[in-house]
């Protein structure tokens, strides 16, 4: 629940900016970017399921809400790539 309320306020702060020019596609596109990388993160996570990484004799799990919060990231990385060339 952690990684959500981050992700969220993330979203808020990337896209206030946006928002204060009040141009309300920009902002349509930056919610469709995050939401598609979300996906994007949550197909992942049902291909492979969890993600188990061991270090240094301990190991432990990754679940789904990290990768899908680093799906949406990744979506609004790619909607930054986007603003730069535009």
């Amino acid at each position: 629940m952690k990684n959500i309320i981050t992700l969220g306020t993330a979203l808020i702060l990337i896209t206030a900016p946006v928002s204060a020019k009040e141009n309300k596609n920009e902002v349509l596109k930056a919610g469709g970017a995050a939401a598609a990388g979300a996906l994007v993160g949550g197909a992942t996570f049902a291909t492979t399921g969890s993600i188990g990484i061991a270090v240094a004799g301990t190991a432990f799990s990754i679940g789904a809400a990290p990768i899908v919060a680093a799906g949406a990231a990744f979506g609004m990385a790619g909607y930054g790539i986007y603003r730069i060339f535009k």
